[in-house]
């Protein structure tokens, strides 16, 4: 083989080796800039979701206060009754809620709202 035709097909190969190395940093850079978004809107909603909590806590927080303290002050039964009451709704009106965020709070929640579960998946599909 020539000199000519050597240097020709090692130029070539470059060039399509270089024009391949291009093209898998882009594919790289994309995939990292999509999952720098994904996190970033799991982050947006993950706050958004906690200012929510926190705010409906507070809400029902007042409510509770506010309902059975002039409950209490309107019946008109015993005092040892009042209590009983109260009791029973203090107790009720907290444990409901707790329920609520502690289902909100779980992995398997977050897991499944912030679309892991998805991207694991289709990563799994895509590499069988």
């Amino acid at each position: 083989m020539s000199l000519w035709l050597k240097k020709l097909l090692l130029s070539l190969s470059l060039m399509f080796f270089q024009q391949w190395r291009r093209d898998l940093v882009s594919r790289s850079k994309a995939k990292g800039i999509s999952f720098y978004l994904k996190v970033l809107q799991t982050a947006r909603r993950s706050l958004i979701a906690l200012a929510l909590l926190f705010l409906s806590l507070q809400v029902m927080l007042l409510g509770l206060v506010m309902a059975v303290a002039s409950g209490l002050y309107l019946l008109p039964w015993t005092l040892e009754l009042k209590a009983y009451l109260a009791l029973g709704l203090g107790l009720s009106l907290f444990l409901f809620p707790l329920g609520f965020v502690i289902y909100g709070l779980s992995d398997r929640f977050w897991y499944r709202q912030s679309g892991a579960e998805d991207m694991v998946e289709k990563f799994i599909e895509e590499n069988r």
